[in-house]
């Protein structure tokens, strides 16, 4: 005879379930991960997804100001004006 499992335990488990999905929504959420791990890479590859636009003749592809990640400047990454800048 197999034992069954009482529904209220599957409840409570339903219940933790959700609570814990919704902790840790909330957590991803405050920890906003967007501004995190920021570098060089980064800033070199907003760059040469510039330089590839610039370079398929699809002038300005973006306005480099306000797309992120911002303070390229800090490495020495400015904006390429022309095409000889992306080289």
């Amino acid at each position: 005879m197999s034992k069954a499992v009482a529904v209220q335990t599957i409840f409570l488990i339903g219940v933790i379930s959700i609570i814990v999905l919704f902790v840790v929504a909330l957590l991803f959420q405050w920890a906003d991960t967007t501004n995190i791990g920021v570098s060089k890479a980064s800033y070199t590859a907003k760059k040469i997804s510039y330089c590839s636009s610039i370079l398929n003749n699809r002038n300005p592809p973006f306005d480099w100001n306000t797309k992120a990640p911002h303070g390229c400047e800090e490495f020495d990454i400015t904006e390429p004006k022309y095409k000889n800048d992306c080289v």
